[in-house]
């Protein structure tokens, strides 16, 4: 697997012809721009159940488990990480 999204497979090794594989390697790259079976994006990144919970409180009127404001210090983190190079950073000096 790269970079969680390209997947190679390799068969196993037929047992008869050494360094030959029973089957041809099978690989596996999403487009991240068609959705369908075979490529829900929403479901290979994770997204899936979160699209599923906020539909779920637009229609019961209950607020969501993740607000707006858990997003933005979510991504302030990140921010941080990338600033930091390394080094110490604190969160007090991301906006």
């Amino acid at each position: 697997m790269d970079n969680h999204t390209d997947v190679t497979y390799y068969p196993p090794r037929a047992l008869d012809r050494p360094g030959f594989y029973e089957t041809p390697a099978q690989a596996w790259r999403p487009g991240f721009t068609a959705v369908g079976e075979h490529n829900d994006e929403l479901s290979l990144l994770g997204y899936r159940q979160v699209v599923l919970h906020f539909a779920a409180c637009l229609r019961s009127g209950e607020p969501p488990a993740v607000t707006a404001a858990d997003g933005y210090e979510a991504m302030r983190i990140c921010r941080a990480i990338v600033d930091s190079r390394g080094k110490p950073v604190r969160l007090t000096e991301i906006a």
